[in-house]
């Protein structure tokens, strides 16, 4: 999702041996013609193109099939005259006419060729959807003779279109020898026209402040120019964006009603809509529904179908409540076609691992597993170049690419190296410093107040989080803040999130000191607030999970910044400066991987609350067709379970689980519904000598907590999953009376939790150091009542 700026209109400039990339005229142009594509749960992609017409060209590939060869044909007499320049063709694009722009630019490609205008063709084709047309010119484009800032310039394009990655990437047209490029000027609507509102007084500002991210001001300026344009759709999609990202959805969704009514035939337009029906998990489908449509009217365009494949995947796997609706299926489906759109592994790596991460939480690992070698080769690819640069740069290192796997999705890898996921975590911290330089005023620093100087009496200790909520954190962390000391001790808490209504959140806002709504605050005032209030310690409760609110750390508002509880792992930054932990999670022979000193507490990290909630060992037992096991599973059968999510499950985890089914008769295997993989799961047990019958898939997440911990009362061992084990659900099973086995043979963090948990409940029996002895132990759990 992105915002298109204003100004007086475009200019022209000449190529010059001093022009060295991207001018700043050419970035405003390309935004401010952009509409908006936002990843949701972190896939749905952001795409800028430079050239928007009424009309895309109704057969690209068609287009891409007349595209030149690399030597010039011999030009018939008479007929250079009629070969028109760039200009002239440039004069098609700006009126929107692209079809004809295509022609004549195929038409001069093929007597003259050359590397400007092969940019040029890979421009308009990406602007019809066809990447992979676009691609191929860029690569006969890089392969010609061309100037120094030529090059740059088309090896940006061709590196930032691959596959039309999003996140405001900026197009260039070329011109060829001293034809123009164009060099600046700002928003334009689709039919080439400059936006109405840009003759407000304001635009300029509310354009300045969205582009520091201040949403927030940005908004209530643009509230006063929606009143004068109340048309516009271009205003009406900024201010949408503004709402949504301040936490004002409905107000956001209502503006999109309004810019969508007017122009419901613009794709761009219903992917903005999307993503503000993303922001609310339940209305997914409704979003999916806007996707559809655009994709429609713009088929082909992978953007839109990366966002339509994440959103589809959001709504088949959240909360598993819609897991056997097709929607996970039909995801990959279309990521699939986006791979033969793009065969190159090294261009299509984040689709793959799109479709590698849907194929897990399937338990198709036949077809997901053949991807990882080409996804982590060609991460690694990445990652070590920008290591160098942060070792060799330090603060001012630039991230100019993109890791292939997520930091979550790192974690739930055995192949990815411990070492990898620290290198990753610096990367992603860098970009945080990258993108706080440039959204917050530079002279905002609090590093240099000296907290003795401050008048309170108690230690203000800050909690910083968006999972205030129903969230694991929110969960977790709910009887905490009343257990402090008042004496010595006031908490603050600053929401980063809207309020969603839960009791969770009701209840911390009742028993902390002080409770800040933080959710409309952008960085930089919530720095300030933090600051003004004169935090001693702040405490991070969510690092580089969802919702969270990295970039106010850089500036230090407090002295002491602490990591605690939300990424299992080291958060890689510099602006941390400890990491609340215990010797299980994080022992002193692991502290190589860790960016943070390691603060450990002498029983567990793994707050929770689970003293003030509900006793499910107060309850008894329901039967196991109460929770829908089938009727031809014996009363008597040995109940194992995992109640993980299936993306935590990998091959060797789940042949594991075989074994120990084999030697225990009688026993059964609960596991949480892999969507529509049922039959696959099952396939893999036949072939591993397991009756399919033996595996039970029942019920689903529960939203009703204690209905969750009741469940459990019917389960005799949870069997924990490695590299990324069980953490919430091994307490829950814990507190329901259910001994967890879990084993302990690496030092990934996230591996280790249940380990933690067991520790300070004096059960180490149930940690294992190896899979045969996990398994071991399992089947004498499952044999030997006595034990």
């Amino acid at each position: 999702m992105g915002k298109s700026k204003v100004s007086s209109g475009p200019r022209w400039a000449r190529n010059s041996s001093k022009q060295g990339g991207l001018s700043e005229g050419m970035i405003k142009w390309a935004l401010v013609v952009a509409a908006v594509g936002l990843l949701a749960y972190g896939y749905l992609y952001l795409q800028s193109v430079l050239f928007e017409s009424p009309e895309v060209p109704t057969s690209p590939k068609r287009v891409a099939k007349r595209a030149p060869v690399d030597q010039g044909l011999a030009v018939p007499d008479g007929f250079r005259e009629k070969l028109l320049t760039d200009e002239e063709i440039y004069e098609f694009v700006k009126t929107g006419d692209h079809a004809t722009a295509m022609k004549e630019l195929n038409r001069r490609l093929t007597y003259f060729p050359d590397a400007a205008g092969y940019n040029n063709l890979g421009l308009l084709l990406l602007d019809a959807g066809d990447a992979k047309a676009a691609h191929e010119a860029f690569v006969k484009a890089n392969g010609m003779p061309m100037s120094a800032q030529q090059k740059e310039i088309i090896e940006a394009n061709l590196r930032r279109s691959r596959v039309a990655l999003g996140g405001g990437v900026r197009y260039t047209w070329h011109g060829s020898k001293n034809s123009p490029t164009y060099a600046d000027g700002d928003a334009i609507t689709p039919n080439g026209e400059t936006p109405p509102h840009v003759k407000h007084p304001d635009a300029p500002e509310a354009s300045q402040l969205f582009d520091a991210h201040n949403f927030a001001a940005a908004g209530r300026v643009y509230e006063r120019i929606v009143r004068d344009y109340p048309e516009d759709v271009v205003v009406l999609n900024n201010l949408a964006v503004c709402q949504f990202k301040t936490g004002f959805r409905q107000s956001g969704l209502e503006l999109m009603k309004r810019a969508t009514k007017l122009k419901p035939l613009d794709p761009d337009l219903l992917l903005t809509a999307a993503y503000g029906l993303n922001l609310k998990r339940e209305d997914t489908e409704h979003a999916v529904q806007f996707l559809r449509r655009a994709l429609e009217l713009r088929p082909g365009h992978l953007p839109t179908m990366s966002s339509l494949a994440s959103s589809l995947y959001l709504c088949g796997t959240w909360k598993y409540r819609n897991i056997a609706s097709g929607h996970i299926e039909e995801a990959i489906g279309l990521w699939q076609r986006m791979i033969e759109l793009e065969p190159d592994p090294t261009v299509s790596a984040y689709t793959r691992l799109s479709l590698f991460e849907a194929y897990q939480f399937i338990g198709d690992w036949d077809n997901g597993q053949p991807l990882l070698p080409s996804i982590l080769a060609a991460n690694d690819r990445v990652l070590r170049p920008l290591i160098y640069r942060i070792d060799e740069d330090g603060a001012d290192a630039v991230m100019d690419q993109k890791m292939v796997f997520s930091l979550f999705s790192g974690l739930h890898l055995p192949e990815v190296p411990d070492a990898s996921l620290v290198s990753a975590a610096r990367i992603t911290s860098q970009e945080v410093l990258n993108d706080a330089q440039r959204i917050l005023p530079p002279t905002l620093s609090f590093a240099h107040i000296d907290p003795r100087t401050r008048g309170h009496k108690r230690i203000r200790v800050g909690y910083l989080s968006g999972n205030f909520g129903t969230q694991p954190t929110g969960r977790l962390m709910q009887g905490v803040f009343r257990l402090h000391d008042k004496k010595r001790f006031d908490v603050y808490c600053y929401a980063t999130a809207p309020p969603d209504d839960s009791p969770e959140r009701a209840r911390i806002g009742r028993e902390c000191h002080h409770f800040v709504d933080a959710y409309v605050l952008p960085p930089d005032a919530l720095a300030t607030r933090i600051s003004s209030d004169e935090i001693d310690i702040l405490v991070d409760l969510d690092s580089h999970l969802s919702g969270g609110t990295p970039h106010a750390l850089t500036r230090f508002p407090a002295p002491i910044n602490v990591h605690l509880i939300g990424y299992p792992h080291s958060t890689g930054s510099t602006f941390h400066h400890y990491f609340i932990a215990d010797k299980v999670v994080a022992p002193p022979e692991s502290r190589s991987l860790f960016t943070e000193k390691l603060v450990y507490l002498p029983h567990t990290f793994f707050i929770n609350s689970y003293m003030s909630g509900f006793d499910p060992l107060k309850h008894e037992p329901h039967s196991l067709t109460h929770w829908g096991v089938p009727v031809n599973v014996s009363g008597d059968a040995f109940v194992f379970a995992c109640f993980n999510i299936f993306r935590k499950v990998t091959p060797g985890v789940f042949d594991s689980w075989m074994r120990i089914l084999q030697r225990v008769p009688n026993s059964v295997l609960w596991l949480l519904p892999p969507g529509s993989g049922h039959a696959v799961v099952r396939e893999r047990a036949r072939r591993l000598g397991v009756d399919p019958d033996r595996l039970v898939f029942a019920g689903g997440f529960l939203t009703n907590h204690t209905d969750h911990l009741l469940r459990y009362r019917s389960v005799h061992v949870l069997l924990d999953t490695a590299p990324y084990g069980a953490h919430t659900t091994a307490a829950d099973a814990l507190w329901a009376g259910v001994p967890v086995v879990t084993v302990l043979d690496k030092p990934r963090m996230a591996s280790r939790v249940a380990g933690s948990l067991l520790t300070a409940l004096e059960m180490p029996e149930l940690i294992t150091p190896s899979w045969a002895i996990y398994e071991d132990l399992a089947v004498r759990l499952g044999t030997d009542r006595a034990f």
